[in-house]
Order: C-alpha cells, then structure tokens, then sequence
C-alpha cells in the first residue's frame, strides 16, 4: 500500500479448507471475515495481521496475513525552475549550483530531500544548444535507487521536472554605421547634430538593428567644439538594455 491509503482488501480472498479438499473462495471483505489488528496506513513497513473466518457452522479458523505500507514520491520541485545564461555559455556553466531540487515523500512532506541538480541528471542534454536566444526545455531526472518506494502512474520514481533556460545574447562592440552615417564636415560655427547617424550593437550572434545616434542611451564625448578648426576625435558610448556599455571612435 501507498502510505496514508485506505486500508482495502480489495480482491483478496481467504480459501476455507475442509477435510474433503479447499471449499470456495470467500472474498476478505466478506461478512464472515475479519482482520485484526486494524492497519495502520502511517506507519511505513510490514505489519503482520491476523484474518479469521467463522463458517456456516460457527467455526473459525485464522491464518497470517502480511501488508506492507510503502512510502512514495509525492512531488520534485526544482528552485529556480527556469535559468538565464550568456549565449555561448555550456550547459554545465547556466547551471552552476544554482539550481535545487526538492524531493517530496508522502511520509514526510514538511521535510524535503533536497540537493543541487547537476548535468547528469538531464535526461536530454544532448539538446541544449548555447548559440540559439530562444527558450529550451530541459529534462532534469530524480530517482531513487535507495527505498522501496510504492510507485504507480501518478506517483512514478523516477520523476521528472522541466528546466527552462533561455540564453541572452551579450553585447560585443558598437561600431559606426556607414550605410547611414551623419554629416561629418561641419561650417565652422555650426551646432553639432547627429543627424541621421546611426550605430551597430555587435552581438555574438551577429549585428543587431542599427540604433539613432541621437538615442538617449547613446553619448558622444567631449562636446565638439564647433569654433574650432580641424579634426576632432570623439568618443561614442551605448549602453544596452542590460547595462552593457560598449565605445568606438567617432
């Protein structure tokens, strides 16, 4: 049995035997049958009990009856259930030690066996792939090889829970973008405009779109000096969505 089931005899029988041979099969849940002492469905192991069974005449006869309350896994929960990593980064960096699993038995669900899911425990690690940005799913796989565990359908061992894992690209360099850029000869006297200049995030993947150099997470320093002949080297400065912060030469 399940730990905390029902006690049932389901369709248990007892075979009365009679000088002249085995008599008919009597179901154990048969009013002329009786089971003692009552199971205990919260304490895990054998439990030895006794089935009596009293005849159309009156007689009554015992014999031994063994159960066996077996503990289950309830559920496995994993914290956190979905990582972010850098793309290029190998399964084994996205996981680290940063992800828990918590294992609940039924007989003791205050308390979870818990410990850190590793790269052995993923059923399809062949999958993972470290040059794609989009959402995998991976298949981290609990067993116990150590109790006897009651196991069915809904309560299997092994169990298994989903890991999500989503790669984010990483900004690489900034670079001019030629295609577009803005007016590089100014009047002397002139006010300073981006115009339509434009810059190109560089990611590890590839080129990201192109970006206004007049964009607020974009800077151009020192201020050019517009009564000043000549050449000026300036320096222009993106900050990403992720804080990243990358230069080049203007």
């Amino acid at each position: 049995f399940k730990y905390g089931d029902t006690f049932s005899t389901g369709t248990g029988k007892i075979i009365p035997v009679y000088g002249h041979g085995d008599g008919t099969a009597v179901s154990m849940g048969d009013a002329s049958v009786s089971i003692s002492p009552t199971p205990n469905m919260n304490q895990l192991g054998d439990q030895e009990l006794t089935v009596s069974y009293t005849d159309a005449k009156g007689t009554t006869k015992t014999c031994n009856y063994t159960i066996t309350v077996k503990d289950y896994i309830d559920h496995v929960e994993l914290d956190p259930d979905t990582l972010t990593g850098d793309y290029g980064d190998s399964l084994s960096d996205v996981l680290g030690s940063n992800v828990t699993y918590k294992v609940y038995y039924g007989s003791d669900m205050s308390n979870p066996v818990t410990g850190t899911v590793s790269e052995s425990m993923i059923t399809n690690a062949s999958n993972y792939q470290d040059d794609i940005v989009t959402e995998q799913s991976m298949t981290v796989k609990y067993e116990d090889t150590v109790k006897d565990l009651y196991t069915d359908n809904t309560y299997p061992n092994p169990v298994t829970e989903e890991l999500k894992i989503t790669l984010t690209d990483t900004l690489q360099s900034i670079r001019i973008d030629n295609s577009a850029k803005p007016t590089q000869v100014f009047k002397y006297g002139d006010t300073f405009s981006t115009g339509t200049g434009k810059i190109i995030p560089v990611y590890a993947n590839g080129d990201g779109q192109p970006i206004l150099m007049s964009n607020n997470d974009i800077s151009i320093t020192p201020v050019p000096n517009m009564n000043q002949l000549g050449d000026q080297e300036l320096t222009v400065s993106y900050t990403d969505s992720n804080g990243i912060t990358k230069t080049c030469n203007y």
